[in-house]
């Protein structure tokens, strides 16, 4: 376990006034199995974890943290159930609620790389079919300003709609492309560029595992 998320556990504990003992009661443990999470020497399963939250009120996100985090093999990502991104004519956020899910490393394609933040959003539409498909959930890795990689599909937003499509970069321009040929390029330029904000970079499907 992460020292992090060690230290995370020790302190939520002595904050509620609870006696290794009786968190490892609660959970289904043992008192040596509490004291070795907390000293970092083994790590608590999600499932546990999950237990510990749900007794003592405390959001899963306090251990993993608002983004993206590890746990070894898992990596926790924000999921947003009510958001979608238009793999169409374009798609209104409707709402923020946000969970937190555990997602094997080895389900997702690409190497996740360290300091990175990611999320899981749903997309609507066939226009970026057969690449991706109406109902697919993909993950996004967030984009932090890097330049843009010609041809990759980018989670984005646009005069207050939110898109899944590639983009690529001329001198004064941005190409909005769909795989569909059904849907037709969008050519962006000079103010109109100024109103296309990059949310992140598509990273890998997670369907597989929902």
């Amino acid at each position: 376990m992460s020292e992090r998320i060690s230290i995370k556990l020790k302190t939520k504990r002595k904050e509620l006034r609870l006696s290794q003992e009786e968190v490892a009661r609660i959970i289904g443990v043992d008192q040596k199995t509490i004291s070795h999470w907390e000293n970092g020497i083994n790590e608590p399963q999600l499932n546990k974890l999950r237990i510990f939250c749900n007794n003592f009120k405390v959001p899963l996100s306090y251990f993993t943290g608002e983004t993206s985090q590890y746990i070894d093999d898992i990596i926790y990502v924000d999921f947003y159930p009510d958001v979608y991104a238009s793999c169409g004519k374009g798609g209104l956020i409707s709402s923020e609620n946000k969970e937190t899910l555990a997602i094997p490393v080895n389900l997702i394609p690409t190497k996740i790389k360290n300091g990175k933040n990611y999320s899981i959003i749903k997309v609507k539409g066939n226009s970026m079919a057969p690449e991706i498909q109406d109902g697919d959930l993909v993950l996004i890795e967030h984009y932090e300003g890097e330049q843009i990689i010609d041809n990759a599909i980018y989670f984005f937003m646009y005069e207050n709609e939110v898109f899944v499509k590639r983009l690529s970069k001329n001198i004064n321009e941005i190409i909005i492309t769909s795989d569909n040929k059904d849907y037709p390029q969008i050519i962006l330029r000079k103010d109109e560029i100024n109103n296309l904000y990059i949310i992140g970079k598509v990273f890998g499907f997670a369907r597989k595992y929902f």
